[in-house]
């Protein structure tokens, strides 16, 4: 079971969208944003990690609707119209990145935590998709 198509085949889709001016992470663009993501799969669940540093936890909003998690990040910089900047590359702006959730997931049991830059986001594999142990059938 995977949560990401183009990774393999039961998680459907990736789709990055771009808003805002800044470039302040890895694979930005002139667009805006996006948070460089780890996807990491075990036997029970899937966790995705999005590397955001400077935000803090009311930055984010975590939804899922009709099978898609949509995880946005918007930080503006509140000093940036009272401060001069000789040089700034501090980057500010919003991000969105959905994901297309596959039947493997709980859509009910996800839990998210943001520490250290990190936000990670922890979703739960349905019953029917964890791994079962191999069973052995007597021949009669």
């Amino acid at each position: 079971m995977t949560l990401v198509r183009f990774f393999r085949p039961e998680f459907i889709n990736q789709v990055d969208r771009y808003n805002g001016t800044a470039s302040r992470f890895e694979g930005s663009t002139a667009k805006g944003t996006m948070p460089a993501t780890n996807i990491m799969e075990g036997t029970d669940s899937f966790v995705l990690e999005l590397a955001a540093l400077g935000f803090s936890k009311s930055d984010f909003s975590i939804e899922v609707n009709n099978n898609t998690l949509t995880i946005k990040g918007e930080k503006q910089n509140a000093d940036a119209a009272n401060v001069k900047y000789t040089r700034c590359e501090f980057g500010y702006g919003n991000f969105s990145r959905s994901f297309i959730l596959g039947k493997a997931v709980d859509t009910n049991n996800i839990e998210a935590k943001y520490e250290n830059g990190i936000l990670s986001i922890t979703l739960m594999k349905r019953e029917e998709a964890k791994p079962k142990p191999a069973r052995v059938i007597d021949v009669n």
